[in-house]
């Protein structure tokens, strides 16, 4: 790789980081300004947890959505390095984000959970065309693992959902779980069935 390639690849890391931590700061700033909000995590600006323990539901809702994949080049989440990376920061805002909320469960919702099925919505500020796909769902997941709320993302044991709306006046990123990932398999097979 010559100088000129190299350089290129510093200043979009530089600008993905700057992105990302211009993201992060935002979000601190909002909350640090919504009027009258308590700053218990009972009534948290950031994040709202509702649930269900007769229907085994859990409803997570950040107040904001994780950034795009491409925002992290190739080498932000190398080894050795002085500073956090942009991927470490994310990741680290969003596992606090859900694992802070996911704390909040009774100790009657009896944990892991067993072949569930995860339902992400991300509400977008602006009525555009938003690939879904772009965003990062792996710390979202990986914060509900470690949150005891599952035991493993293994395929046997988890499926899941993404889709994307429009809410100019609240985006924001619900995140369901639930057991009843044996509806989502009839839908499945429904579906299959069409084609036999």
């Amino acid at each position: 790789m010559d100088i000129r390639t190299q350089q290129q690849l510093l200043t979009a890391h530089s600008i993905a980081e700057m992105m990302v931590k211009c993201q992060c700061e935002l979000s601190k700033l909002i909350k640090d300004m919504e009027p009258g909000m308590n700053r218990d995590p009972e009534n948290s600006p950031e994040y709202k947890v509702q649930w269900n323990v007769q229907e085994r539901l859990i409803k997570v809702t950040a107040f904001e959505y994780p950034p795009k994949l491409k925002v992290h080049p190739d080498n932000m989440n190398l080894p050795n390095r002085k500073h956090k990376t942009s991927y470490q920061v994310v990741r680290e805002r969003w596992y606090n984000l859900i694992m802070n909320a996911l704390q909040m469960l009774p100790h009657e919702f009896h944990l892991p959970m067993e072949n569930v099925l995860i339902w992400i919505s991300f509400w977008f500020p602006r009525n555009a065309t938003i690939n879904i796909d772009n965003f990062n769902l792996k710390f979202i997941n990986d914060a509900i693992v470690y949150s005891n709320i599952y035991t493993d993302d293994h395929f046997r044991n988890m499926m899941m959902v993404v889709r994307g709306d429009y809410d100019q006046n609240n985006p924001r990123t619900e995140v369901m779980i639930t057991e009843k990932r044996n509806h989502m398999l009839s839908i499945h097979q429904n579906l299959l069935s069409c084609f036999s």
